[in-house]
């Protein structure tokens, strides 16, 4: 069972940010030998603190998102241009 942030955020973007922490997150105090226990790892910590109530979306999520609603706003502003 999700508690805090995690609990009011829709599954989907919570997925999302779940691959972005897996993908981006370098684990200090845990040792790992390859890029899947690093990310199996980061997966695991990542469920403990939607679990625990203490996730909030990783460093970086928000820029990433905010660049990606920019991208697309540009896109259609193209889309629309009469030649």
């Amino acid at each position: 069972e999700l508690s805090g942030v995690a609990a009011q955020t829709p599954i989907q973007v919570l997925e999302a940010q779940l691959l972005h922490h897996a993908a981006n997150w370098t684990p200090s105090a845990i040792k790992v030998q390859t890029q899947a226990e690093r990310v199996e790892v980061a997966a695991n910590m990542a469920l403990k603190c939607m679990k625990s109530g203490r996730w909030s979306a990783p460093y970086g999520w928000s820029r990433q998102a905010c660049l990606a609603r920019e991208h697309i706003a540009e896109q259609d502003k193209k889309s629309w241009k009469v030649a």
